[in-house]
């Protein structure tokens, strides 16, 4: 009977173990430079086009940032994506069902916010190329 209960808690904190390491830092990208010559309307354009076609719904705050939210199913991230002609930023805000805190997110946020800001850079690319 001991050898059974030894196993099932061993068994327990594997599983809470492997729960844990669903999570990750929260991953922000702080300062990114523009590379090409593009003007503050082209980055805003691109940074729009990348964040929609990944399933962001963008809000502008003010002529310098905007607010980006994702919701998939019962899970929701809000970043800030302040932004200029020479550099922009996505800095986490706020999340439900993402198993946030202590500086902490699940795994998959990082994997949104590395999708986006690679599209970001790819749609800046487009709009340099299309001057």
């Amino acid at each position: 009977m001991r050898k059974l209960m030894n196993a099932t808690s061993v068994l327990i904190a594997l599983f809470f173990i492997g729960a844990c390491g669903s999570t990750a830092p929260i991953m922000n990208v702080d300062n990114a430079i523009i590379i090409g010559d593009l003007n503050k309307q082209q980055v805003r354009i691109a940074i729009i086009k990348a964040a929609t076609n990944r399933g962001w719904i963008i809000a502008d705050r003010d002529e310098n940032e905007m607010r980006a939210t994702i919701t998939l199913r019962s899970h929701k991230a809000e970043v800030r994506i302040p932004y200029s002609q020479k550099n922009y930023s996505i800095v986490f805000v706020n999340a439900t069902n993402l198993d946030h805190g202590n500086g902490r997110i699940h795994a998959n946020y990082n994997r949104w916010i590395n999708n986006l800001n690679t599209d970001i850079r790819r749609y800046m690319q487009l709009e340099h190329l299309s001057n």
